[in-house]
């Protein structure tokens, strides 16, 4: 059963990251927590149990090939094949036109969960990122687990082992990442913490009673975001050009951003209509996340049109710069659409798979 809190979470994380790409105000607060809550979401769900036998581990593996992989091999592989037809109807600068030999080599790349199809799939860094470190983080769990199977309390004490690990990683080794090493190295040092924070957090919701938990809801979310509101003239963070002011800077808008996404996320579930509506967004994330900066292109090409300019303008990225109608539009359509087409695919395979079931009673 889906956990609609954690959806509606996802809903409102998402129209976050819509938001951020599109110059509109306040996207440096945003940029404080909306991508480290994301990952935490992620190590919320992480399951020990498929650490439990080696089947168990493919097992996770294949889950993640098909949840993570896979949309990200599928998207910017296509995209690397239409590069020189999204120049030629100028999605694409000219600038970014490529050679046979480099749109081969590139798609040959994202199969091995390397480069994209330019600006079009920047956002699907994340999934490679997740994949990675989530991939480390069940490697160093197995290896934790092993030191100490004959220990009681064994959950216990391997969660605080995790933590001491993934932070001093954090602590300590971010200086010698400053170097000019694998990109995504980097980022896995940022995110290992947060999958554990967000394991953890589910470990002790999971210890106490969710009830007592949520009656003191209106507190942490007013006073999360009233730090977040101070720290937001502190420092900066963005995860994916690997950029924070320092680690425990980091740690503390991250678990803030919880608890105010997780406290806005409680309220909203107590709003009919609205809820379904943000959990509707939620179910759609991934989509939105690969889909949003293809439907930026759209509305340039429509913005070009309607104001008269120049064609060229329709490759700018992330989005043309204009008043704040134009940046409502972005983010209506780049959440708004990729809905619909994951409605539109769900509804084509509920039909393929109730005629699947009435061939097979037919037989």
């Amino acid at each position: 059963m889906r956990n609609q809190t954690i959806d509606i979470m996802k809903g409102i994380l998402i129209i976050l990251v819509v938001y951020g790409h599109c110059n509109l105000p306040g996207t440096h607060f945003l940029y404080l927590f909306h991508m480290p809550v994301f990952f935490m979401i992620s190590g919320y769900f992480i399951n020990s149990t498929y650490l439990e036998s080696k089947e168990q581990f493919f097992i996770f593996l294949k889950k993640r090939l098909i949840s993570l992989w896979l949309p990200y091999f599928l998207f910017n592989g296509i995209g690397c094949l239409l590069n020189n037809f999204f120049v030629k109807i100028y999605f694409l600068s000219e600038n970014e036109r490529k050679t046979i030999k480099n749109i081969i080599i590139d798609f040959v790349k994202t199969f091995f969960f390397r480069g994209g199809a330019t600006n079009i799939g920047g956002a699907t860094w994340f999934l490679r990122i997740l994949f990675e470190s989530l991939f480390v983080f069940m490697i160093v769990y197995k290896v934790v687990i092993l030191i100490i199977s004959n220990t009681r309390e064994k959950k216990l004490y391997s969660i605080m082992i995790l933590g001491i690990i993934f932070f001093l990683v954090l602590f300590f080794l971010r200086r010698i990442l400053t170097y000019n090493i694998i990109d995504d190295l980097k980022k896995i040092v940022l995110v290992l913490p947060l999958l554990f924070m967000g394991y953890v957090i589910r470990f002790l919701f999971d210890r106490n009673n969710r009830h007592n938990i949520s009656k003191c809801v209106s507190i942490y979310t007013f006073f999360s975001f009233l730090f977040l509101f101070f720290l937001n003239k502190s420092g900066s963070i963005e995860i994916a050009a690997n950029i924070i002011t320092n680690p425990l800077y980091f740690i503390i808008c991250s678990v803030c951003g919880w608890f105010f996404i997780y406290g806005l996320s409680f309220f909203i579930s107590k709003v009919r209509y609205l809820n379904t509506f943000i959990e509707i967004i939620g179910k759609s994330s991934l989509y939105i996340l690969l889909f949003h900066f293809l439907i930026f292109k759209f509305v340039n090409l429509f913005i070009v049109v309607l104001c008269h300019l120049s064609l060229t303008e329709v490759s700018v990225f992330p989005t043309l710069k204009g008043n704040t109608f134009w940046g409502v539009m972005y983010v209506f359509l780049g959440v708004g659409i990729p809905c619909l087409i994951n409605k539109i695919q769900k509804s084509i395979s509920y039909k393929r798979n109730m005629q699947n079931c009435l061939n097979s009673h037919e037989e």
